[in-house]
């Protein structure tokens, strides 16, 4: 019988070392848990081992949007029109479910205890900023920006995993759009 390797709360703190999370950072994560493999406790473990890196001065943050699920109802103006308004239940963060299209993940994280969750405004990001670009253009700019020596990768269990500083990527990722969306436009 061959048993395929299990990642463990240790093993997952030890490969975000590696990768260079550290104590008192605020690590936005998303994660294709089938990716990271096969986990001793399931997603829990990978939630412990971050809370582990990041220690009790840090944070970690997840996307999770939530699964309201009412999109094809929206008018031209994006509103639910006043007819369906009753049927859909409004917005609670200590309850509303993330969007299963962000995964499994940020559904742990959500309900984790001492988990907050926002209130903020969403923004739709699933569309690029600006026309002409692919729909993979945060990806592309994410490559250019590891290419030109900045951010790490590693493995996180047995997922390729790339962890870049916010403030660079953002500086990296305005500069990539202006000289791409100048050339193209």
């Amino acid at each position: 019988m061959i048993v395929s390797r299990i990642h463990t709360r240790l093993s997952l703190a030890r490969d975000l070392d590696s990768l260079g999370i550290r104590a008192g950072d605020m690590v936005m994560v998303h994660a294709a848990m089938k990716r990271v493999g096969r986990l001793l406790s399931g997603p829990d473990v990978l939630i412990e081992a971050l809370r582990d890196a990041v220690g009790p001065a840090g944070t970690i943050v997840a996307y999770t949007d939530w699964n309201g699920a009412y999109d094809a109802l929206l008018d031209e103006n994006g509103r639910v029109p006043p007819e369906w308004r009753a049927h859909i239940a409004p917005f609670d963060p200590a309850v509303s479910r993330a969007a299963r299209d962000n995964g499994v993940l940020a559904e742990f994280i959500r309900t984790t205890p001492g988990a907050r969750r926002s209130m903020l405004e969403e923004f739709d990001t699933s569309e690029p900023v600006v026309p002409g670009l692919d729909d993979d253009y945060f990806g592309v700019i994410v490559r250019a920006f590891l290419a030109s020596g900045q951010g790490a990768q590693g493995l996180v269990g047995d997922a390729q995993s790339v962890l870049v500083d916010a403030a660079a990527i953002c500086s990296f990722a305005v500069a990539w759009l202006e000289h791409h969306v100048r050339l193209e436009g």
